[in-house]
């Protein structure tokens, strides 16, 4: 209970935050286009050919692969494995770390009970029209709630789905994308777009399609039914993502996506999916070396506009850096956090990590991170 207490970081009640805010100080932007962002957080999008000692039918993802060849891609370094979705989803909205919380925090659940700025409201401010999408209830993670405080215009939940597909019990990737396209359709403006989808949640021992549209060999039948369930998602996310982006491809609207994993899909009990393919050593996290650790935190992402020659290729960061890298990438205003963020970035540190040998922040810098951290959630100091 002792750790559940959030006391305010050294510097944060003298003069050094104030300092910290004014080095921070917004500059003025020039751009001369708006355009749409849709960001697109896949319910456990990952790439499970990575795992050694299989075959599969045919590769779940093509289209997200051939993105990567010609667009800006790289990796992320998500706070969470096998659930937790809405850590990432923090992390990516806010810039905010989980890190920095108690562990076994969940940020929307505990923390976001006030306005806080967000990519949402940051948007917002700067004309667009910001929409959150969820093919769920509208209260899982209390996003509800959370997506007011971050400035969404409107929450469109599994009610806003008309007579839509359901694969495995829940509404299916594709008519996520589908909706995103309505929301486009009737806007009049800039348009964010924060959507999350949920076809491919686990467990994937349940659920089961009624059809294999990956088939996965050479594994003990159980966990090959596991693989052959979670594959399946993945190439139904697949191709829900190529739906969307040949949707913007044939309009002149300036359109950015954003497609990522929120973290790896829990294959089995104690991480068997892992073990017995050999991706894994051991299964108990205790355990992992620096490299087992980010195998297990690292999911694939992907950002695709319709009138950029730019690429970022090999790309590899913590998701509380993928809001800020995209503001920065397209010439947009920043929160303070986010300009740090970018600001660290210059220096090469991408990663910032409760674990020692994965974190990439000075001791400074870390400071200065949770400084600004803590009036966005709990001081109220800084700039909304």
């Amino acid at each position: 209970m002792q750790k559940v207490t959030i006391e305010p970081p050294d510097g944060y009640y003298d003069v050094t935050f104030n300092e910290l805010l004014t080095q921070l100080k917004e500059e003025e932007i020039e751009t001369e286009i708006r355009p749409n962002f849709i960001f697109v957080m896949n319910e456990s999008f990952w790439d499970p050919t990575r795992l050694p000692n299989l075959t599969f039918s045919e590769d779940p993802m093509p289209f997200f692969r051939s993105l990567q060849k010609n667009h800006t891609s790289g990796e992320l370094i998500v706070p969470v494995l096998g659930g937790s979705t809405a850590n990432t989803e923090f992390e990516v909205l806010t810039g905010n770390s989980i890190h920095m919380l108690p562990q076994g925090s969940l940020a929307y659940s505990q923390f976001v009970n006030h306005p806080h700025p967000s990519l949402a409201s940051t948007l917002k401010n700067n004309g667009y029209e910001t929409v959150a999408i969820h093919s769920y209830h509208d209260w899982f993670y209390r996003r509800n709630e959370v997506y007011t405080f971050f400035d969404f215009d409107r929450f469109e939940s599994y009610r806003s789905f008309k007579n839509p597909e359901y694969r495995r019990d829940f509404i299916s990737d594709l008519e996520v994308s589908k909706q995103i396209i309505i929301e486009h359709q009737n806007s009049e403006g800039p348009l964010f777009i924060f959507a999350v989808t949920m076809q491919n949640h686990g467990p994937y021992n349940m659920r089961h399609y009624p059809e294999d549209r990956i088939e996965v060999t050479d594994m003990h039948e159980d966990i090959t039914k596991v693989l052959n369930n979670y594959s399946t998602g993945v190439k139904d996310a697949d191709d829900s993502l190529q739906l969307l982006v040949n949707y913007f491809r044939k309009i002149d609207d300036p359109t950015v996506i954003v497609f990522f994993g929120d973290h790896l899909p829990y294959l089995g009990a104690a991480y068997e999916g892992y073990t017995i393919t050999g991706y894994l050593n051991d299964a108990n996290p205790r355990f992992w070396e620096k490299d087992d650790y980010e195998k297990m935190y690292s999911v694939p992402f992907v950002i695709w506009d319709n009138f950029s020659d730019e690429k970022n290729a090999d790309l590899r960061m913590s998701s509380s850096f993928l809001g800020a890298f995209v503001l920065e990438k397209y010439s947009q205003p920043q929160t303070p956090i986010m300009r740090f963020l970018n600001k660290t970035a210059t220096k090469g540190a991408v990663v910032f990590s409760s674990r020692r040998d994965v974190n990439e922040f000075s001791l400074e810098d870390a400071k200065r991170y949770h400084l600004l951290q803590y009036d966005q959630l709990f001081g109220g100091q800084g700039p909304r």
